[in-house]
This record gives C-alpha cells, structure tokens and sequence, in this order.
C-alpha cells in the first residue's frame, strides 16, 4: 500500500537551470516552470508531502559547487524522505554522467558541473529511510545504472545492459528510487509543447489526475503513467526507472478528494506532567502544569485513550503539522 512521506522528517530539494553562459548549452526556459510545478504538488498551501520550508527551489545554480553544498545540506536533514529533482543540461564524459551549473559548458563540464557519482555519494550518506532521485536531462538513464543487483532490484527496462554496482545503502535505509527521463544514450527534449520539458510536463500531468482523482498512486504507478503518456506523444526518448526496497511504493502527493488515513501520534512523557488523581471515570489522563507560574497551555490533544495539556510551543507546532498537514508559506528560493 502506498504511503505519503512523514511530514515532519522529509526534505525535497528542485534544482533547475535554465540559463547557461556558454551558448553551446542551449537555454531551458521551461526548466523554472518545472520546479514551481512541482512545488505546488509536493507542498501546496494547505499541506501536502512535504512541509514548504523542506521543499526549497534552487534555481540557475552558478557552479556545481553551489548544487553540491544545496544537496548535502538536504540529504543531511532528512530522516525519512529524501527528495532530489534536477533538470537542466546533461552531459557524458568516459560514461559517466555531469549536471549542468550556469556556467557550464561541454569542454568544462567535470570543473563547473557535478558529476553523478557525487550526487549519489551525498544522497547515500543520508539519514533518510527512502531516497528519491529524479533526473530530467540528456542521458540520465546514466544513473539507473548505479543501483545494485542485490535484494529487489527492479529496472524498468532489462534490455539496457548497465553494470549494477551497489548495495542497498545502509540497515535502515527503506529503498532507493531513480528516475530518468531518458535512456544512458538519449537525449531529453526540453519542451512539452507547453510551459514544460516533455517528461516533467507528463510526469506532472499524472500526478495532478490521480489527485483530482481522488486516487493516492505510487511512485511506480506514477512513473507507468508518465511512460505510457510519452511512448503516445511520440517522444525520441524512454523514461527509466530503477529501485530498490520500498522505495516504489511511496507516494509523492496526497489525493484531493481521498480521506486522509489516521494517524498515529504519541505524546512524549516529557510533554506532560500527568496526575493521576485527576483521572476520571473513562480513564481520560488529564495533565496539569509543573506549577502554578509554569507556562501557559498552549493546546489540549486528544487521542483514543485519552487527553493532554500540551505547554511546549515546538511539540504544539508539531503536533498540528502532523494533524493538519500545515506547512509554511514562505519561500527559499536559492
């Protein structure tokens, strides 16, 4: 059954350059309109998959530097979800795959862009259980290649013979999900038709029918979907997807329409200072200050077996994002 990321504990990061100072990398006017398409998706206003403080744009990164710093902060702060969405100029020297920065060019790639094999070692040395890594760009089925053959170990397609060269990351780690928007030799086209680059436009054109659907698809439904919208457009390029554990079964937004599942929240111990005298008859705790000038009740949660007086302003804010699915409004665009 598919599942939507911990609010609390899952960080996504859109990195998308649009504009080049070498014109032997052509501008991706649409690469903007990808990330705050998917930004509206992953973390709209009134709550989704990812709070919108954890859901940061970087758009026109400068230098491959720049991307990498942004990636390792991300990786570092998720515990549960972590999200990588690139789009941009992809670049291959000796088979191995370089992301595009704004002041990239084919000749100066492996200086001022960042290779592939570092972008997988930032997000495998993550603490996130499930790891999510989008690529939309020119050969990127590069990166399905670097999953491992042990375990579960799905590849979209078995026909591409890519050497499997790792192992599940770590023990704790739930699965490793990677999507291309097009084969290790193939080029991706930058533009929908619309405001969007072909796969990133069918991509987000899936997640937006199964939400208005009332319907909560998983990354590998999704990923079908985006396939099959592609092959009836006639693209010159395949998407492939590659994983690992459980990584497919997440699901990236939640539906419309859906009711949302319960949730199951325990009040720390530490939040409440119960008294037992002041239980009543149906076993409802009830919790009171540490004393009298403590501080002021900032709210009372109710749960199955009973009630507390939460007097912690994060454990209150928390509490009600997990609830609510409230995020911020405020933008973090680098």
């Amino acid at each position: 059954m598919a599942r939507l990321p911990r609010f609390d504990a899952s960080y996504a990061l859109l990195i998308g350059v649009s504009e080049y100072q070498d014109h032997e990398f052509p501008e991706v006017p649409a690469a903007i309109h990808n990330l705050a398409g998917l930004r509206s998706l992953l973390a709209p206003a009134d709550g989704g998959g990812f709070p919108r403080e954890k859901c940061r744009m970087v758009a026109n990164p400068r230098t491959g530097e720049g991307m990498r710093v942004a990636i390792k902060r991300a990786a570092e702060s998720a515990t549960d979800v972590l999200l990588l969405y690139y789009v941009g100029h992809g670049w291959k020297v000796d088979g191995d795959l370089y992301l595009a920065s704004q002041s990239s060019s084919p000749d100066s790639i492996e200086t001022t862009g960042l290779a592939y094999k570092t972008v997988r070692r930032l997000v495998r040395s993550s603490p996130a259980a499930v790891r999510i890594i989008v690529l939309d760009c020119c050969f990127s089925g590069v990166a399905t290649g670097l999953l491992s053959g042990a375990g579960d170990l799905c590849l979209s397609e078995p026909e591409v013979a890519i050497p499997l060269d790792e192992k599940l990351p770590d023990e704790h780690a739930d699965g490793v999900c990677v999507i291309a928007s097009s084969g290790p030799n193939q080029p991706s086209q930058d533009s929908d038709g619309a405001d969007h680059t072909a796969f990133t436009g069918h991509f987000l054109a899936t997640l937006k029918a199964a939400t208005q659907a009332g319907e909560v698809r998983d990354l590998a439904a999704v990923f079908d979907g985006t396939k099959a919208a592609m092959t009836s457009a006639e693209l010159r390029h395949t998407p492939l997807i590659a994983s690992m554990g459980g990584a497919r079964r997440l699901a990236l937004v939640k539906s419309l329409t859906a009711p949302d599942a319960p949730l199951s929240v325990a009040v720390p111990e530490t939040a409440v200072v119960r008294n037992p005298e002041a239980a009543h008859d149906d076993d409802t705790a009830v919790a009171a200050p540490p004393n009298d000038d403590g501080p002021a009740k900032l709210m009372s949660w109710h749960t199955p077996v009973g009630s507390a007086d939460i007097f912690d302003s994060a454990l209150a804010l928390r509490l009600l994002q997990q609830a609510m699915a409230i995020g911020g409004d405020d933008e973090r665009a680098g």
